[in-house]
């Protein structure tokens, strides 16, 4: 958990670092794509450690490395959706539909996720 939280602040500076000091025009390619990564990164962890509090301190839930492996799950799908929206508005692609596909995929494949696990006891 130190580990993410670390690296969630690391990305959370970088995102920072990126909007300060960087003018959007004068990004490259590859340039624009570490401020993808670095805004995955950054949400993927707060959104993990926000999942996991709320279900380890606020909801007592039992086994917390269960609850962390959920949180993080569902956090890389909130993560992946920010950064795609944030992808297409960036090539004008955009509107209510794209994002409503969007979130309707990601709700398909944690719905996979959570049919599929095997309920053996």
């Amino acid at each position: 958990m130190i580990i993410i939280l670390l690296s969630t602040l690391i990305g959370w500076i970088g995102v920072a670092a990126f909007v300060l000091f960087i003018h959007p025009s004068d990004l490259s390619m590859w340039m624009l794509a570490i401020f993808y990564g670095v805004i995955f990164v950054a949400t993927l962890g707060t959104f993990a450690l926000m999942g996991t509090f709320a279900r380890v301190y606020l909801r007592k839930a039992d086994v917390p490395i269960r609850q962390f492996t959920r949180s993080l799950r569902q956090g890389t799908f909130f993560s992946v959706m920010i950064v795609s929206a944030l992808f297409l508005s960036h090539l004008g692609f955009l509107n209510i539909w794209s994002l409503l596909l969007l979130v309707l995929g990601l709700a398909c494949i944690e719905l996979f996720f959570l049919t599929s696990r095997s309920r053996a006891t």
